[in-house]
């Protein structure tokens, strides 16, 4: 069910090249426990990340309670697969009210490194499968800075594991140090799920 993605500048070089698709919350357990996880992170009230409609006759429910997430993005990054560096914020239109963006997102590891995925089952590389293990794949923040360098951050997959970021500074606006890749990967397969949360509400 994942379609290939193939996301081009405006240069025609490519940005991404996975397949990928969408799993809302309310279309399995495991992922609804998953976005209850990432509210309780968050710390916001996990029904903002439900669907809400509108109520009898005229009335309607205020902006504040439209779901502020996303449906769960899945992809799959084959060999030679990646993400070149990109920021998952937008640039809302002027006259958008609410001026709604995507302030927080949420990286979850799939397979890590190592990892094999055969007939559709992750397991640690055996020494017999070794050719089919995971390497490459990292997450870079090329522009991040931390108290013990300037160099950027380098996050090597590692399944069960998460990766959360802001992309909105305190103060509302975007944060250009937010900036991120997926480098490609050289040998395996990698699998990875994100989830965009919204401020005020999503676009």
């Amino acid at each position: 069910l994942l379609a290939e993605a193939r996301i081009r500048g405006d240069a025609m070089a490519e940005v991404r090249t996975s397949k990928g698709g969408w799993i809302h919350r309310e279309q399995d357990v495991v992922v609804d426990t998953i976005f209850r996880r990432v509210a309780d992170l968050l710390n916001i009230d996990e029904h903002l990340m439900r669907d809400h409609y509108p109520l009898e006759g005229d009335e309607e429910l205020p902006p504040t309670h439209d779901r502020v997430v996303e449906a769960m993005q899945l992809l799959r990054y084959d060999p030679g697969d990646g993400y070149t560096a990109h920021h998952d914020f937008t640039f809302p239109s002027v006259g958008s009210r609410y001026q709604p963006r995507r302030f927080a997102s949420v990286l979850l590891y799939l397979t890590g490194e190592a990892d094999v995925i055969e007939n559709g089952v992750r397991s640690p590389s055996s020494g017999v499968n070794d050719d089919k293990a995971l390497e490459g794949g990292q997450t870079t923040f090329p522009r991040a800075i931390t108290t013990d360098s300037h160099d950027g951050i380098n996050i090597k997959p590692q399944s069960g594991k998460a990766v959360m970021f802001y992309n909105v500074l305190p103060d509302g606006n975007m944060d250009d140090l937010s900036q991120h890749a997926g480098e490609k990967v050289e040998k395996g397969v990698k699998y990875l799920a994100n989830i965009f949360v919204w401020d005020p509400i999503i676009n």
